[in-house]
């Protein structure tokens, strides 16, 4: 009795590892089904992006080529970047699977969250994102495994892991900090929760010295598209066609007295978020000054120099480099400091698209 004993219970024993190696099994194969990485459905919902288009510089406009990335959120429909579209006056790519697409019309436009959607004629073919609700406490999110794409360099779509360390709230605005290491080119790309595939923010930039990357979170893409209903939206050439710069419908951002010393140059930075075009509208306030008016960028290549005889506007772009300093000269070598008065604006282009 004591041997059968032993042998049921050893054969009870078998069964039971048997069970669990089986359990054991089945939790590793619901766990890699349930990974977003391993269905490989963002390829076909993540979309790189070509651009053509043009720059302001000073009182011209000239040709321009970038990249950036995108995501579909609904038939026909992509989330990108705001500062990828603007003054884009074609727009292509393709997808991770090679399936290419253009796109002919911009549906919404929102420059301040750096959002917009573009619509295009070619059917997507694939199940577009689920957008994250905002939760209750956003710093909940600290942790969260995530992979983003980006279109590195034009090269086509990368694939980056890593992890939200924190959430940005700056008066409502609220951007997602996340440690994968994105690089030039996967603006407007998608940042994706692992678990279970759903859109968790837009890429929107780089800080280099933080060595951490920005989106936007889902749920102020998912607040644009309420928005925007059934907008049919407006031709790229129609919205960002060259006109002549005293034109451009602005929004004012402020004014500024600038003065010189004889003798003496006047330095003010103008700091300006990257894709934005700044308006200089420059009215000298004594007409018999002179002055040397000059336009450097971050780096103090300067890219415009003249002298100031009357009203006149300048538009430039902002680029990856920063801000523009403003450099006003006094030629004269004695007397009293002369002045000029700067209204700064940006172009409109919400306003355009509205």
């Amino acid at each position: 009795m004591r041997r059968l004993r032993n042998g049921m219970s050893l054969g009870a024993t078998i069964l039971a590892i048997c069970g669990m190696l089986l359990s054991a099994c089945a939790t590793l194969s619901s766990s890699k089904k349930s990974n977003a990485l391993d269905s490989g459905a963002w390829r076909g919902q993540s979309v790189s992006l070509r651009v053509g288009g043009y720059r302001f510089a000073g009182k011209k406009y000239v040709k321009q080529q970038w990249q950036g990335s995108g995501v579909w959120i609904a038939e026909g429909l992509l989330a990108t970047n705001a500062h990828v579209v603007i003054r884009g006056l074609y727009i292509d790519g393709e997808d991770d699977l090679g399936k290419p697409v253009s796109f002919d019309r911009v549906v919404a436009l929102d420059t301040e969250k750096d959002l917009a959607i573009l619509a295009s004629n070619r059917k997507a073919r694939v199940k577009p994102v689920k957008l994250v609700r905002r939760p209750k406490d956003a710093k909940g999110l600290r942790g969260t495994e995530i992979f983003a794409l980006g279109n590195t360099a034009g090269l086509g779509l990368s694939l980056y892991r890593g992890r939200i360390v924190n959430v940005e709230q700056v008066e409502g605005n609220e951007k997602l900090i996340h440690d994968a290491a994105i690089a030039q080119g996967a603006s407007g790309g998608p940042v994706f929760q692992i678990s279970n595939g759903r859109l968790l923010g837009v890429n929107h930039a780089i800080s280099h010295r933080l060595r951490f990357s920005l989106a936007i979170p889902a749920w102020k893409l998912a607040d644009l598209m309420e928005r925007t209903g059934n907008r049919h939206g407006v031709s790229l050439k129609a919205l960002f066609k060259p006109e002549d710069i005293r034109g451009l419908l602005t929004q004012r951002i402020g004014k500024k007295k600038i003065c010189a010393d004889p003798d003496e140059t006047t330095e003010v930075a103008i700091p300006m978020l990257q894709g934005r075009d700044l308006v200089l509208d420059i009215q000298p306030i004594d007409s018999n000054s002179g002055l040397q008016f000059g336009v450097l960028t971050k780096r103090s290549e300067r890219v415009v120099s003249a002298k100031i005889t009357g009203a006149t506007r300048w538009v430039f772009t902002q680029g990856d480099e920063g801000g523009y300093t403003l450099a006003v000269t006094n030629p004269h070598k004695d007397g009293d400091p002369a002045c000029i008065g700067v209204v700064l604006s940006t172009v409109d282009w919400d306003g355009r698209l509205n």
